[in-house]
């Protein structure tokens, strides 16, 4: 029997693959409609995630609860649990819009491989100053070592989702941090000094290391989908 060569090898591998994308751009598109549907039914009765505003669509990376739990608890809570934001992507955008930025988050993911972060506690808890809403956010600094995966990641997503036609309202700079919650914009600096001596206290190795293996989507019901990332990436399509 003939023995392929490597060149005929490489034919079967590439349309193995071609039928496999195939595959799974249809069974993405089905799963989005179906996941579009729920939501619209479900939209009239649910408020959102707290801390997620009505409508928007997001990407985070949660914090794991071995650490989250860490966190002191805040006397008046506003916020999700502690996160990363990776993208946020806009509000009302539209159930068309939702669903190719939930595609192109399941692309973007088939081409990054788990990566770790590293949350630096002992810089402090910092702020981007008053908000207005009549809030502030305090926040830690994270970041991804050695390759600034989750630079990559950021890029990747906003890259996709923007050549789809889909404006996106984040920054256009990208500054990786942990939200941990909100205060007031009358809070004091004694205050904001106890909320760090507080954050300190509960990691004193100084910060923490953490896996990424996934993301998380927040759809416009405030609702969410995980798309994990590839322990063999693909090539990117752009």
């Amino acid at each position: 029997m003939k023995t392929p060569n490597n060149k005929e090898q490489e034919q079967v591998r590439l349309q193995a693959a071609a039928h496999y994308r195939l595959r799974r751009v249809s069974s993405d598109s089905e799963n989005t409609q179906a996941e579009l549907q729920a939501s619209a039914f479900s939209r009239m009765e649910m408020t959102g995630r707290p801390g997620v505003e009505g409508g928007s669509v997001m990407l985070h990376i949660p914090i794991p609860k071995v650490y989250a739990q860490k966190f002191p608890a805040p006397e008046h809570r506003k916020g999700h649990e502690p996160h990363i934001t990776l993208l946020y992507v806009g509000k009302d955008i539209g159930d068309a819009a939702t669903s190719t930025v939930l595609q192109m988050t399941r692309k973007v993911c088939d081409t990054l491989a788990p990566f770790r972060i590293f949350v630096d506690v002992n810089e402090g808890l910092q702020t981007f100053g008053k908000g207005d809403d009549g809030n502030q956010a305090l926040w830690l600094g994270a970041r991804s070592d050695p390759r600034g995966e989750i630079g990559l990641a950021h890029r990747k997503l906003r890259t996709y989702i923007e050549r789809e036609g889909i404006e996106v309202k984040a920054h256009s700079s990208f500054s990786p941090h942990v939200t941990w919650r909100y205060v007031g914009n009358g809070a004091s600096d004694e205050e904001l000094k106890n909320y760090d001596t507080r954050m300190m206290s509960r990691f004193p190795g100084g910060g923490f290391w953490f896996d990424v293996n996934h993301v998380v989507l927040t759809m416009p019901n405030g609702t969410e989908r995980t798309v994990s990332l590839s322990p063999i990436p693909r090539r990117s399509v752009y």
